[in-house]
């Protein structure tokens, strides 16, 4: 059985990390580089945030495309659309 000082510390052990939204999935970056985003009070690393690269930029460009092309995008209705740019982390 695991005690509440045990969870206690698990969680502040914890670093989240952040993972890219690209073509309707989460990912990891390419070059699996991550920035640490600190608290300035007191420089502990709160979350590990994920570092796009060209690679993944040009993963993203070209999903867009084609979800324009193809019209999954480009014909889907504004108010339709809107909630598509803020996606929840699954």
């Amino acid at each position: 059985m695991q005690t509440y000082a045990h969870w206690r510390q698990r969680a502040a052990d914890f670093t989240p990390r952040t993972r890219l939204f690209v073509d309707g999935a989460w990912s990891d970056p390419a070059e699996d580089l991550w920035i640490p985003t600190v608290n300035p009070a007191t420089g502990k690393t709160t979350a590990q945030v994920a570092a796009g690269s060209a690679a993944d930029v040009d993963r993203a460009v070209a999903a867009a495309r084609t979800a324009f092309e193809d019209g999954r995008w480009s014909r889907t209705a504004p108010r339709s659309s809107s909630g598509s740019c803020s996606p929840s982390p699954a």
